[in-house]
């Protein structure tokens, strides 16, 4: 469902997701942006860093992933239709890092060309809850788990959607990146501190 989205996109991808390394997803937004399209992504600055850079064969952390996905497109010189973002909550100016336990997002989205919408859910009564459920872009999740995903045809669903997460963080006005790294906005981008967070090993995952 989400490779034959990003393969049939004509124009714009975005995607939405605290972690972003598995190479299916990663290939096929390195080949969309080869062929012109447009692929924007929202994702958070070092989250569960040690589970995903640190455990063998779990793809590498979201900074390794966007430092090799530049790295590729720049040869082809095709690195501008990569739209790299860093979480920004509302509250704030520039992104904070996973470590700090303070300003994490858990949504994960999918989009394509503003018509067809693929988001993660969760078997709940509270719709927050189901939005931030299952669907993680990482190597743990398409490989190991059983996450659920639906997708939805509907330009004004889409449409709705990517306003109400627009309305409810700055990531858009002071996450994007550089091709070096670079926050355009100005602000550094925080350093790493620690061994970047153990979420997934105190919930069992070693």
């Amino acid at each position: 469902m989400l490779m034959a989205a990003l393969k049939l996109a004509k124009k714009e991808v975005f995607i939405q997701s605290p972690v972003f390394n598995a190479s299916p997803i990663v290939e096929a937004v390195l080949e969309a942006c080869k062929r012109g399209v447009t692929v924007t992504l929202y994702i958070g600055l070092g989250f569960n860093d040690f589970a995903e850079g640190v455990v063998p064969f779990q793809g590498g952390t979201n900074d390794t992933v966007r430092g090799k996905l530049m790295e590729e497109l720049s040869k082809v010189n095709k690195d501008q239709f990569l739209k790299w973002h860093w979480y920004v909550a509302k509250d704030q100016k520039a992104p904070l890092r996973f470590e700090k336990q303070a300003r994490n997002c858990h949504v994960k989205f999918l989009q394509v060309d503003g018509q067809v919408a693929i988001m993660g859910m969760r078997d709940t009564p509270n719709l927050w809850l189901m939005l931030t459920g299952s669907g993680n872009m990482d190597t743990q999740s398409w490989f190991h788990s059983q996450e659920v995903n639906v997708m939805v045809d509907s330009e004004f669903l889409v449409n709705e959607w990517r306003e109400n997460f627009a309305a409810n963080q700055n990531t858009e006005k002071f996450g994007l990146t550089d091709k070096d790294g670079n926050l355009v906005s100005g602000e550094p981008v925080p350093k790493k501190q620690g061994i970047g967070g153990l979420s997934r090993a105190q919930g069992g995952f070693l």
